[in-house]
């Protein structure tokens, strides 16, 4: 009895995901999500201490040729990169 009713349950459940296709890309590790790469500039004003963010999705961004204007306090200046 307890076999025949695990049997039942896998044919049930076999027949409930073929008609989901959600769950059954679930169960066969099928592809779910799509991904962008996003990387995220921290920038600290030397003058306020205050931070902000710079998001890009370029990977060769040169962000030290760039000039920025602190939200905070109005500075405006170049970027050294931190490598810590």
């Amino acid at each position: 009895m307890a076999e025949s009713a695990g049997l039942l349950i896998r044919r049930t459940c076999k027949r409930s995901v073929g008609s989901n296709p959600t769950l059954s890309a679930i169960l066969n590790k099928g592809t779910m999500f799509k991904a962008v790469k996003e990387i995220i500039w921290h920038l600290t004003c030397i003058k306020c201490n205050n931070w902000f963010t710079y998001a890009t999705m370029e990977d060769r961004l040169r962000i030290e040729r760039f000039s920025f204007t602190c939200p905070h306090c109005g500075k405006k200046g170049g970027v050294e990169i931190n490598e810590q």
